[in-house]
Parts: structure tokens; C-alpha cells; sequence
């Protein structure tokens, strides 16, 4: 007798795929939308950690201001 799991567990990564794409979406519609400083940080954020919010680790401060030095050149190029 075949067994069913398989299928559904690709439905179940399709479906999640499905609503990262929405959530990534959403996020994107938000930060258009938005004006407050600190909430669009926070979308910010979220896109750049795949809308998850990691858990119990701190961000990387030598990272971040590579990351924000890169991205702050890109915008005055």
C-alpha cells in the first residue's frame, strides 16, 4: 500500500513557500507605505532575515555596518 506522507509533506512545502512569498509581499507593500523611521527598521529586518526573527542570537554589528556601508554606496552610485 503506497503511503501518503510524502505527498503531503510537498503540499506542506509548497503551501509554506507559498506564504513566504505573501509574507515577503506584504512586507514589501508595509515598507512602501510606511513612514516611521522605526517601523520601517523593523521591516527591514525581517526582509533581510527571510521574515523570521531569529532566535535567541544578536546581530553582528561588523556585519551590519559592512552590509550598511555597501548598501549606502549603492544609493550614491
Amino acid at each position: 500500500m503506497p503511503s501518503i506522507l510524502p505527498e503531503y509533506f510537498a503540499y506542506d512545502r509548497l503551501s509554506n513557500m507559498l506564504n513566504r512569498s505573501d509574507r515577503r509581499k506584504s512586507l514589501y507593500e508595509a515598507y512602501d507605505k510606511t513612514e516611521d523611521a522605526l517601523s520601517r527598521s523593523a521591516i527591514a529586518y525581517l526582509l533581510r532575515n527571510r521574515c523570521q526573527i531569529p532566535a535567541e542570537t544578536d546581530e553582528n554589528p561588523k556585519k551590519f555596518l559592512t552590509y550598511r556601508r555597501k548598501i549606502e554606496n549603492q544609493i550614491k552610485s
